[in-house]
């Protein structure tokens, strides 16, 4: 004896999950959260199910953010350190999302400080953090077409068409040289 009801189209209702970097990319430009070169990475959160974004003191400057599961309000939690140059709290904030996307099924907390962010290859999982914030905040394509068909090589230019560090920009870089890119 078989169900009554119309037959979901799972194509057509199913929520979309984001699996990798490339997915969350295709989303953010699908909900409009792309301006121009910069992503709104706080409306991108925000817009994530499951997650709560808070920019908190965490009485130590060395502490960027944290990622936690909150059993008692059943979600995900992310922390900013709200005293960090705004350009520091958009990466953490892609960082956190990161593992959220990526490692939250193996761990329930993540805290992350600058030495993580300045020393990746010492964990795996903060150098794949890492990777992902930075092909977030600056996804190949852009970055390309800004650097090769626009001609802009400043690093300060840069990072403001990005809206992060130059620091940032200058790992990205390196990270695409080393690709062959």
């Amino acid at each position: 004896m078989g169900v009554r009801g119309r037959r979901i189209n799972k194509d057509e209702e199913s929520p979309k999950l984001t699996r990798g970097v490339d997915d969350v990319i295709s989303l953010a430009r699908e909900k409009g959260y792309m301006n121009d070169y910069a992503l709104d990475i706080e409306s991108l959160i925000k817009g994530t199910d499951n997650l709560d974004l808070v920019f908190y003191d965490f009485g130590n400057t060395s502490i960027s953010g944290s990622l936690e599961k909150d059993n008692r309000i059943g979600k995900w939690v992310m922390k900013i350190n709200k005293n960090h140059h705004k350009k520091r709290q958009r990466f953490t904030m892609a960082h956190e999302y990161a593992h959220f996307c990526l490692h939250k099924d193996d761990r329930g907390r993540f805290v992350d400080n600058e030495v993580f962010f300045r020393k990746a290859n010492d964990s795996s999982i903060e150098f794949s953090a890492n990777s992902f914030a930075a092909q977030l905040l600056m996804p190949q394509d852009l970055f390309l077409s800004v650097v090769r068909e626009k001609g802009i090589r400043d690093i300060e230019k840069l990072s403001s068409l990005f809206n992060v560090s130059s620091m940032a920009i200058k790992l990205r870089a390196e990270e695409l040289k080393r690709m062959g890119v």
